[in-house]
């Protein structure tokens, strides 16, 4: 009988290799960057993760892309909340929380960023529309291309993030929980 160890992981990864990634940015081509962010978080979860996070910072310098934008404050974010916990061990209070904070600022920031870029990347709202509400409808929904839908999520998902690492910076555990 085979043990756990012997056997194969559960997943097979996408990318062997770092896929291109098409310059100059067009934000109507978003979609266009999925392989090269999926190929960064795999790298990430498969514990290369300088080498994720250099793959990131190359192919979006400016950090101007929705899914670079995204991804790296991401990565920034796991990477926070891991050195978090990690970094308590083996120093002084003090000390350690000092770099787990710094961490953890450079992670909000970067997620921050994430969300600003894909809050421009969402369909916009008329005036009227903004007024009354029809923003959330369905038909505005609907009207919305593939890249503006991903965009919506995107900025959800990076808002969860920046609420995450807010909580944690600030110790309020309580109000997490309270949230929750």
């Amino acid at each position: 009988m085979a043990s756990v160890q012997d056997s194969q992981p559960s997943w097979v990864p996408l990318h062997t290799a770092p896929p291109p990634v098409k310059h100059p940015y067009v934000a109507a081509e978003a979609l266009g960057d999925l392989p090269g962010v999926t190929y960064a978080l795999e790298t990430f979860l498969n514990s290369r993760m300088l080498e994720s996070e250099e793959y990131c910072h190359t192919s979006d310098v400016r950090k101007e892309r929705l899914y670079f934008a995204t991804g790296y404050g991401l990565i920034q974010c796991v990477k926070g909340l891991m050195s978090y916990a990690d970094e308590v061990r083996g120093y002084t209070l003090s000390c350690a929380l000092l770099m787990a904070s710094q961490d953890l600022l450079s992670a909000i920031n970067h997620t921050r960023h994430g969300n600003h870029i894909a809050s421009q990347h969402r369909k916009k709202a008329g005036f009227f529309g903004s007024l009354i509400g029809s923003a959330s409808s369905t038909a505005f929904i609907r009207s919305m291309t593939d890249m503006e839908r991903h965009a919506e999520l995107t900025y959800a998902e990076s808002l969860f993030e920046k609420a995450l690492l807010g909580i944690v910076y600030s110790g309020d555990w309580l109000a997490f929980l309270k949230e929750a």
